[in-house]
């Protein structure tokens, strides 16, 4: 695995709320989704990624084609 992965939280929502529309589930709420992914052991903090400081998960990426 890299060290240091993170991901804007952003983007890993995003591509959720994408991929439950896609398949006709219901998108939870940020919060609930957050919350969901943090019961899961992950982690998030402000991390300077891309020129800027976001929020981000650490130890969380997406797997395919990014556009960042």
């Amino acid at each position: 695995p890299k060290q240091n992965m993170k991901t804007p939280k952003e983007r890993i929502y995003s591509v959720y709320c994408v991929w439950c529309k896609d398949i006709g589930e219901d998108v939870l709420t940020r919060k609930a989704f957050n919350s969901r992914v943090r019961g899961h052991g992950y982690s998030d903090k402000a991390a300077w990624l891309h020129g800027r400081t976001q929020k981000c998960w650490l130890h969380l990426t997406l797997k395919g084609k990014s556009d960042e």
